[in-house]
């Protein structure tokens, strides 16, 4: 019985260690190993004349057919092979498939003995998986207008819709790779965005996306009803504009060294691009920050901020309820997306970048570049501004009835903090 055992745990531990070899590129390295250390397990000899005989023929059986390779060889491939092909399929295939297992949020390859041994066969399945839904939707000929069921008059006119058509299987290929993307939240949030888009366009205003980590939708929102706790009723700010920044801070979702925020002006640009695809960050729930710079702020800051830091304390276990309500309201992790209308007279404060086209030359003509981006300046006078800059429109997946709850928990709780300052105001004054 302790044989059994002790051979079953080395079995098990050879595995291991080439699927871990493999997938970290240090495969001669094992082939050195078992040349000079033939396995014996279960009475099964492996030799290395056996293993190299085994990489001859399935490797010519990958050249010859890669697309079908998993589904025709799959199931006879040994088991010390089989991280090496899945790997090798994942890159020939679409080198964005991999994001969703073993890219962190910074999109950099993270190799871990966590991620690609004790993952590994979860991790496997879901590659394969999601290349054959790529290629499935791809050879459909499946319209990503259809995917998301939009109506007909919102398929035409705009850059978005232009590029859409033009790009349609590279855009699949890159949101595919995230599972949310195939949810009903997800679709209605693209299909919301690209219909605002249309409304925007249809106003002559040019409708750019930029997308960023959830919780700056929450930060934005209440330093919004802070600030306006604030202001005279004429001076209230609205549905229709979001803080990019608060107050005198300089902090934001962008990098912290970069006084612009990338946009761009096709809701799915730079499909293939990760790195610079506001779809991409949406459905990753991520941005340049990483989040480290929202832990610079808070509530209390703003509140402090705003001279209002008592009314914060008295508060503050409410707030901390506001917050989870909001955390829970968004159970797919999505980013936010903030959609800003420029309105023809100001395109020329948009800078282009990589020298694509101008983005006054694409309004006009409704095309863009796949691979282009462009920068908005953190001017104080424009961007920044609540009342005269772009207006700011705010889009989330969450879940209607969690965010509706959110939003009447945080009504009820800024209606309460409104009178008590006006109380402590009267008080001040019967006072003087």
């Amino acid at each position: 019985m302790n044989k059994c055992i002790k051979k079953l745990f080395l079995m098990a531990s050879i595995g291991l260690i080439l699927t871990g070899a493999s997938c970290f590129g240090m495969w001669d390295g094992t082939k050195k190993f078992l040349h000079a250390n033939t396995l014996n397990v279960f009475n099964i000899n492996i030799t290395p004349n056996a293993i190299q005989s085994d990489i001859t023929k399935y490797d010519k059986l990958f050249s010859e057919d890669p697309e079908s390779f998993w589904d025709q060889h799959g199931k006879d491939l040994p088991f010390y092979l089989r991280a090496q092909y899945i790997k090798k399929i994942v890159n020939k295939c679409n080198e964005q498939a991999s994001r969703t297992i073993v890219f962190d949020q910074h999109g950099s390859w993270r190799a871990n003995i966590f991620d690609v041994v004790f993952r590994g066969i979860v991790s496997s399945i879901r590659q394969i998986e999601t290349l054959k839904k790529q290629q499935w939707y791809i050879k459909s000929k499946i319209n990503l207008f259809d995917f998301l069921n939009i109506d007909e008059q919102y398929r035409q006119g705009t850059i978005t819709a232009n590029h859409i058509k033009e790009y349609n299987d590279e855009i699949l290929k890159t949101c595919l790779a995230y599972p949310s993307f195939e949810t009903t939240r997800i679709r209605k949030l693209f299909a919301d965005v690209l219909k605002k888009q249309h409304d925007e366009h249809k106003k002559g205003n040019c409708g750019l996306v930029h997308g960023r980590h959830p919780g700056w939708e929450y930060l934005a929102d209440i330093y919004k009803y802070s600030y306006n706790l604030t202001q005279p009723l004429d001076k209230q700010i609205g549905n229709d504009y979001t803080f990019l920044r608060f107050g005198n801070s300089n902090i934001d979702d962008s990098n912290a060294s970069d006084p612009f925020i990338w946009t761009n002006a096709a809701l799915f640009g730079n499909a293939g691009n990760p790195s610079s695809c506001t779809a991409a960050f949406v459905l990753d729930g991520n941005d340049y920050s990483g989040k480290q710079a929202q832990l610079r702020l808070s509530p209390k800051s703003f509140f402090k901020q705003f001279n209002l830091l008592p009314y914060y304390v008295k508060y503050a276990v409410e707030f901390k309820e506001l917050e989870r309500k909001h955390k829970q309201s968004n159970i797919l992790l999505t980013g936010n997306i903030l959609l800003f209308s420029i309105q023809q007279k100001d395109l020329h404060r948009i800078r282009n970048v990589f020298g694509r086209i101008p983005l006054t030359e694409s309004f006009k003509t409704g095309t863009v570049k796949n691979i282009s981006e462009y920068v908005l300046d953190m001017d104080k006078d424009y961007a920044l501004d609540p009342y005269n800059g772009p207006r700011i429109y705010s889009f989330n997946a969450a879940d209607p009835e969690k965010f509706k709850e959110y939003e009447i928990a945080r009504d009820q709780l800024f209606a309460k903090i409104r009178a008590d300052i006006e109380a402590d105001k009267k008080q001040q004054a019967g006072q003087l």
